[in-house]
């Protein structure tokens, strides 16, 4: 756990360090984006910000393996509004994957890697499929 913390506080802090610089890639609305942990995006033309910070939990079912739920999986992220003077943190999950946030809806369809049974999941390597819906 204490891992996961502090992974979670060096990637922030490079992150904001980034945002500060004024660099993030930009996602347009109803359109599908793949955000890697660790990274964050931008909205046009809001200029709202995302940052995908953390999986808090991963319990899917292995893609190798015969399952009795599919299991599910807990993203943490943190969102900046153009309206705001801080960020929100937010938690999307498979079976909860939508949030409304500024009169949008920010939309969760997949995440990469799988999981593979017998096999360690490299953390670094997880890619969210997002979208913002008007």
């Amino acid at each position: 756990m204490k891992t996961k913390f502090l992974m979670a506080v060096v990637l922030l802090t490079s992150v904001v360090a980034q945002a500060q610089k004024g660099f993030a890639p930009t996602a347009s609305l109803n359109k599908p984006f793949i955000l890697a942990l660790g990274s964050q995006i931008s909205l046009k033309p809001s200029g709202a910000k995302l940052l995908f910070l953390q999986v808090t939990n991963d319990s899917r079912c292995p893609i190798n393996a015969k399952c009795i739920t599919a299991g599910d999986v807990q993203l943490q992220f943190l969102y900046w509004s153009p309206k705001a003077t801080k960020s929100k943190s937010i938690a999307l999950k498979m079976t909860a994957p939508k949030i409304q946030l500024d009169g949008l809806i920010l939309k969760m369809t997949d995440l990469q890697p799988g999981r593979v049974a017998g096999k360690t999941l490299d953390i670094s390597k997880y890619k969210a499929t997002l979208t913002f819906i008007k």
